[in-house]
């Protein structure tokens, strides 16, 4: 949880920047973009899997919480939108 908290600290104080997300209330960030990314967790086994892409990522989801979560996994984002690539950049988890 503590990576969680983390990532929700400094997506917030980025979203001034870059205006990553409307939702911004720390219990709608778990709910509807923390447990939603893992929601995909239902339907594949992350647990057998070593390498993940994530297009269209924007602020990291479902990407970034999958791998705080997965720790092992290997991690490719890909987003088009510089002002985001910019935010994906920064390494604070």
């Amino acid at each position: 949880m503590d990576k969680f908290k983390i990532y929700y600290d400094f997506l917030i104080s980025e979203n001034q920047k870059y205006n990553l997300t409307s939702i911004t209330d720390e219990e709608e960030v778990y709910i509807k973009h923390f447990e939603d990314s893992l929601k995909t967790s239902l339907a594949i086994d992350f647990n057998n899997i070593n390498t993940l892409c994530d297009i269209g990522s924007g602020a990291g989801f479902p990407g970034i919480p999958l791998k705080i979560t997965y720790r092992h996994l290997k991690l490719t984002i890909i987003e088009p939108t510089q002002k985001r690539c910019r935010f994906l950049e920064q390494k604070q988890i």
